[in-house]
């Protein structure tokens, strides 16, 4: 009976909010016990079952949408944030397969220079240490890290992001390096093949053929920890690395991390000068119509296969929502 009545209730708030946007986020589509990610498998039933349960949009219809100068019922936008090179090798094939459109936001610094994104460093080291035990210090706390298995492994990187997340670019990297030499790992110059990004040649094959591209910042900095000149800086780099590369206006953005903590008025002034137009939060929820462009809302993409995404998606975390984000962002 209790099922009954949520299904009833899921159903509603879905069908109550036919016309409001979905926005579904990726990372990686390459899960195994090295990467954090959605199988190929998994990827593509998703993908099935979202084209039967919503109309997938691309992001110039999702602009008409939100600008009032279309309606739409069931719109859903396909998102992946950063870059990493299976989103060429996998996702697109997918895409392409399934003539379905998508925007992927990029790390420029990651894909431009070859830069690790701080949050893979902290995986690297983690899965490739071979030490089972390590004594984590800081504010004069301790914290037993646990390498044995693939679910300590994962306690011990949750641990680690919380500690790293909130320092600045510079003390990120002395930090997980100093962490590197701790526990007997070489961190190389560039990422390894498991957590390289796309190339732009392949980012200019995409962008001609049904992929839309966007802004993640430079180095995947948290934005409202920084100074306004290197906020601004983050968002104009990279957006300009972009138009060059592709040849093509870039007026979207997603905000790493994405929790209401990640972005502030500073942000969205620094968007607004730099000629973004949308930013894209990670906090879950629908999208109506005139709602604010810079803090629209997307759903995690679940690392299974889920029965209804109606009803993953129906629009009640509008209404109550969790801020956080995950180890993936």
């Amino acid at each position: 009976m209790k099922n009954a009545i949520k299904e009833a209730i899921l159903n509603s708030y879905t069908y109550l909010n036919k016309n409001k946007t979905r926005i579904i986020c990726y990372h990686r589509i390459a899960g195994n016990d090295q990467v954090e990610g959605i199988s190929e498998k998994v990827f593509e039933q998703q993908l099935l079952d979202l084209s039967k349960q919503f109309n997938i949009i691309d992001m110039a219809t999702f602009k008409k949408i939100q600008n009032g100068l279309i309606k739409l019922d069931f719109p859903l936008l396909i998102t992946f944030d950063d870059g990493y090179e299976d989103n060429y090798s996998v996702a697109y094939k997918f895409l392409k397969k399934y003539n379905l459109p998508a925007t992927i936001f990029l790390t420029t610094d990651f894909v431009d220079k070859k830069k690790w994104i701080w949050h893979d460093l902290y995986r690297y080291i983690v899965n490739n240490t071979k030490q089972k035990q390590y004594i984590l210090q800081h504010n004069n706390i301790e914290s037993v890290l646990d390498f044995s298995t693939n679910r300590s492994k994962l306690d011990a990187r949750k641990i680690i992001h919380d500690l790293v997340k909130p320092l600045n670019k510079k003390d990120k990297i002395t930090y997980l390096n100093s962490l590197a030499e701790d526990l007997g790992v070489e961190i190389l110059e560039t990422p390894t093949k498991e957590y390289s990004s796309m190339t732009w040649p392949q980012i200019k094959e995409m962008s001609e053929n049904n992929i839309c591209f966007g802004a993640h910042t430079c180095s995947h900095e948290i934005l409202s920890s920084l100074e306004e000149m290197d906020i601004d800086a983050e968002i104009r780099v990279s957006k300009n690395t972009i138009e060059a590369n592709i040849g093509e206006e870039v007026d979207t953005f997603a905000y790493p991390n994405g929790s209401s903590n990640d972005f502030n008025s500073k942000t969205v002034k620094a968007m607004r000068l730099n000629g973004i137009k949308y930013s894209f939060t990670m906090i879950p929820g629908i999208n109506s119509k005139n709602d604010d462009s810079f803090t629209l809302r997307r759903y995690a993409a679940p690392i299974n296969v889920l029965s209804n995404y109606r009803h993953y998606m129906s629009g009640i975390h509008n209404f109550q929502y969790d801020n956080t984000a995950t180890d993936d962002d």
